[in-house]
This record gives structure tokens, C-alpha cells and sequence, in this order.
């Protein structure tokens, strides 16, 4: 027979009742939280809307802030990095409540030409933002070859960095007209005969043009000490029956100076170098590195030419200069 359940006596009817009182309390206390909670919420939802008009949430285009902004960024970067996204126009203003604000600033200002980056957006109380970004730098421009329709024949002028990314021209062409010495602070490409396939901030879309803006870009530091005006782009059509991994190995560059003394470069192999852009930065930044010293060579000889002058002041005679004959 099964035992008789023995009876509770006192001290088990006290430890009930305590564990009871214990569970009714907590339950009483996560009622009053929950109750507490969606009060708040429907609290904020009346009075946000009110909050989010008031100026220290609401953000304007010049409260927007960059990092390391070079002077040729045009000023006018902010507004249209917010009027060229439907993301941003779509809202009737941006305010620091918006939980997708940063997300949307950042997505926005990728897509402006001049913004190679954009690592971080922060939101700071009252309205500002502060962007770090890396910007693109021009590094020459590019002299298509003559178009001819309807019997007229038509130049066009652009500018690109060293990535070959098409870039505007309105602001820099603003710039060289209020000081027309500035455009000597560029190199020309001279012989392209392909146009840009995609809009500013694209790249152009010519492997022949990639290399050229390398070229441009080594020889920065030194090509208007050198007087050196022109970067002449070899005729890809003679290379057709060439493999095109080879075709850079076998490209023959041309400089010209100011006065149109012309310098024979050479080869300037950067296929490697154009093929690790596919990577990470950090790898594309070595591949160039190491790709431009082994041309440091040809440019330490065309200094020693110059003698710390320019290669204009060279004779006739020394021209053209070969830097593919051993010295």
C-alpha cells in the first residue's frame, strides 16, 4: 500500500507561503517593466517627430565635415554627394534620429567621383557629421584624337587619376581660368583612340590608358622640373598580333617635353601591377611600388641629363634622348 502523504507542518506551510509571496513579487515586477517600457514607446513615438525638427538633431550639407580635404575637391562635394542619392532626397531632412543616416551618407558619398573611399561616417550631437574619406588626385589629362561627324571635327578634353578613373573637369577647368599657370601642374596623353565607356567616377576602360596613368604618376615629382608636357600613347593597333599579356612588355613610350623635344622611354610594364587592383589596396599599393623602382633607373639618368635644370636647355643634337640604350 502506498504511504499515507504526511501532513505539512508548520515551518513546510511558512516556506510555501514565502516562496509564493518571492513568485507573485517577480511577477508583479516584470508586469510594471513591460508596462513601463511600452509607455516610453508610446511616449517617444508622440513626442519624436517634434524632437527630430528641433536644429541640434537636424543635419545640413555644410555641418557635413571631411577628413584631409585637398584643394582641388570642388566645395560643392557635400551637396551633391546628398542631391545625387535618392536615398538621402527622398527624406524631407536629415536628422540625427534616423537610424540609417550613417549608412546612407556613407553609400552616398562612395558614389561621387572625387571619393576613391569612404572608411568611417560619425554622428555628433548637436547636428554635425564627420566623414573620413580617401579622395581621388587628377594625374593628367587626356587628348582623345580627332572625332569627325558631319564633317565637323571635334575635340574633347578629360582627366583622370592614376586608377584610370574618369574625373570632372568642370572644377578644375574653373581653376585653370582663374590661374592659367595651374595647368602646367598636369600632363597631357597624347594618342588615345578610345573614349570613356562609363560616367565620371568609372573607370575609363582602356588597358593602354592604365599604364599611361601609371607613367603619369611615377613621373610626377619630377616632370616640371624636367619641363615634360606630353605622355605619347603607342599605336595599340600595331601590336594586334602581339598576346596581350605580352603587349605591355613590348609598348615603346614617348615623352615630349615643353618645346617638343621628344624622349624615347620605352617599355613600362604594369600589367602586374594593373591586375592586382583586384586585390587589396595594400597589395595594389606594393605591386606599384616595386613595379616603379625598377624604372627608377630611366629617371635618375634623365635628371643626371638635365643637371638641375631642364631638358629644354639640352642642345638640339642630344635629341631625341633614347633611355632604352645603355648608358
Amino acid at each position: 500500500m502506498p504511504n499515507p502523504k504526511k501532513p505539512k507542518d508548520l515551518f513546510d506551510l511558512f516556506c510555501d507561503f514565502i516562496v509564493g509571496q518571492a513568485q507573485m513579487q517577480i511577477c508583479l515586477q516584470f508586469t510594471l517593466a513591460v508596462a513601463v517600457y511600452l509607455l516610453f514607446l508610446a511616449f517617444w513615438h508622440m513626442i519624436r517627430p517634434e524632437i527630430g525638427q528641433q536644429n541640434d538633431y537636424v543635419l545640413h550639407a555644410d555641418r557635413i565635415e571631411m577628413s584631409s580635404r585637398p584643394l582641388w575637391i570642388p566645395p560643392t562635394l557635400q551637396n551633391d554627394a546628398i542631391e545625387n542619392d535618392t536615398n538621402l532626397t527622398t527624406c524631407e531632412q536629415l536628422s540625427l534620429l534616423d537610424p540609417k543616416l550613417a549608412e546612407n551618407l556613407m553609400n552616398a558619398f562612395r558614389t561621387e567621383p572625387w571619393v576613391r573611399e569612404v572608411n568611417s561616417v560619425s554622428l555628433k550631437y548637436p547636428a554635425k557629421v564627420f566623414i573620413d574619406a580617401q579622395f581621388r588626385e587628377p594625374v593628367a589629362f587626356v587628348e582623345p584624337l580627332s572625332s569627325v561627324k558631319d564633317g565637323i571635327s571635334s575635340r574633347a578634353t578629360y582627366q583622370v587619376d592614376v586608377d584610370g578613373v574618369l574625373l570632372p573637369t568642370d572644377f578644375l577647368a574653373a581653376a585653370v581660368s582663374t590661374n592659367p599657370e595651374s595647368i602646367h601642374d598636369y600632363i597631357w596623353f597624347e594618342g588615345i583612340r578610345s573614349t570613356p565607356v562609363g560616367m565620371y567616377g568609372q573607370p575609363w576602360g582602356d588597358p593602354i590608358l592604365d599604364e599611361a596613368a601609371l607613367l603619369a604618376d611615377f613621373l610626377r615629382g619630377s616632370f616640371k622640373q624636367l619641363e615634360l608636357a606630353r605622355i605619347l600613347l603607342p599605336d595599340e593597333s600595331e601590336q594586334k598580333k602581339i598576346p596581350p599579356e605580352k603587349r605591355s612588355l613590348q609598348r615603346i613610350w614617348r615623352l615630349k617635353t615643353a618645346k617638343g623635344r621628344e624622349i624615347i622611354w620605352g617599355a613600362f610594364p604594369m600589367s602586374a601591377v594593373i591586375r592586382a587592383r583586384n586585390g587589396s589596396r595594400s597589395d595594389y599599393e606594393t605591386a606599384k611600388r616595386e613595379a616603379f623602382q625598377k624604372e627608377e633607373a630611366k629617371l635618375t639618368h634623365l635628371i643626371d641629363l638635365a643637371k638641375g635644370g631642364s631638358l629644354d636647355a639640352l642642345d638640339d643634337n642630344s635629341f631625341p634622348i633614347d633611355l632604352t640604350k645603355p648608358e
